[in-house]
């Protein structure tokens, strides 16, 4: 099991890194943040310039991309764990993107890993562990 963040959905949704991705279809759970669905359709619709001018076609090929994940909700639990990793790094001067503290979240309750790209941001939260994509 792991937390694919939303970097690696990127280059997956791009066929970048053909063997890695094979690597990482081997394995039997992958959890990908609400957050990262989020992140995902946001650079869809601002490269269309608006959500409204997406072709369906686009809008089709996003549910069946993540139709082949688990697709974890933001809870209560990972709201406020998020909350603390932020605090936490904002004390320590070394704050991330606002987004990645909720897919950090998300790995530390499953207790897996997050696959990410940004490894300089993910590994300052000491509470989780990371695999660095590609693998």
């Amino acid at each position: 099991m792991k937390v694919l963040d939303t970097s690696v959905l990127i280059d997956i949704d791009h066929n970048a890194y053909p063997e890695s991705i094979d690597n990482l279809n081997q394995d039997n759970r992958l959890l990908i943040s609400s957050i990262s669905v989020f992140e995902f359709w946001w650079g869809i619709c601002d490269h269309y310039k608006g959500f409204n001018l997406v072709p369906e076609e686009k809008e089709l090929d996003f549910y069946e991309f993540f139709s082949a994940y688990e697709v974890v909700p933001v809870t209560l639990e990972v709201s406020k764990l998020a909350a603390s990793f932020s605090v936490q790094l904002k004390l320590e001067g070394k704050q991330i993107d606002l987004h990645d503290y909720y897919i950090a979240a998300t790995a530390k309750i499953f207790n897996t890993p997050v696959v990410t790209k940004n490894i300089n941001h993910f590994n300052r939260i000491s509470q989780i562990t990371t695999i660095e994509w590609p693998i």
